[in-house]
C-alpha cells in the first residue's frame, strides 16, 4: 500500500488488490471515478460488501447497465449517489423546454460558464436537506 496524497485531512492510498482493501479496511463508502461503460463490475464488487457508492454521472450508457445497477442497489440494501447532477435544477429544466418548445429554433452549439452555485438554489446556500 502506497500513499498518494495526503493534505488537510484526507488521505488517499493506492493498492494492488481492490478487494483485499474492501474486505480488510470496509470504507464507510467508496467514489468511483470510472467512464460509465465500464463502472459494473467495480460497483457489483464494492456492493456485495454493503458499502455505499458515490458515482459520477452519467451513472450509465444504457438504460440496462442502470436497470442493473437498480437491482444491484435493491439486492445488496445498498445506496447510490450520483453526484454534480445539474439536469434537474430550475433553470435547466426551463432551458430544455425552451429548446424542446422550438422557442430558440435549432440549437447548433451552446457555450455555458456558471459562477457560484446558480440560480437553481434560489441566491442562498442550502443544506442538502433543504434542497
Amino acid at each position: 500500500m502506497k500513499v498518494l496524497f495526503s493534505g488537510t485531512g484526507v488521505i488517499t492510498y493506492a493498492h494492488a488488490d481492490g478487494k483485499e482493501y474492501l474486505d480488510r479496511e470496509r470504507p464507510d463508502y467508496v467514489l468511483i471515478c470510472t467512464p460509465p461503460g465500464v463502472r459494473l463490475e467495480y460497483m457489483e464488487e464494492v456492493m456485495s460488501r454493503g458499502i455505499p457508492l458515490y458515482i459520477e454521472k452519467p451513472i450509465a450508457t444504457n438504460m440496462e447497465d442502470a436497470i442493473k445497477m437498480q437491482e444491484m442497489a435493491e439486492k445488496y440494501k445498498v445506496p447510490i449517489m450520483v453526484n454534480f447532477v445539474h439536469c434537474y435544477r430550475p433553470a435547466y429544466e426551463q432551458m430544455y423546454k425552451l429548446v424542446k418548445d422550438g422557442v430558440l429554433g435549432d440549437p447548433i452549439n451552446v457555450f455555458s460558464h456558471r459562477f457560484g452555485q446558480g440560480a437553481g438554489f434560489r441566491g442562498r446556500n442550502m443544506a442538502a436537506s433543504q434542497l
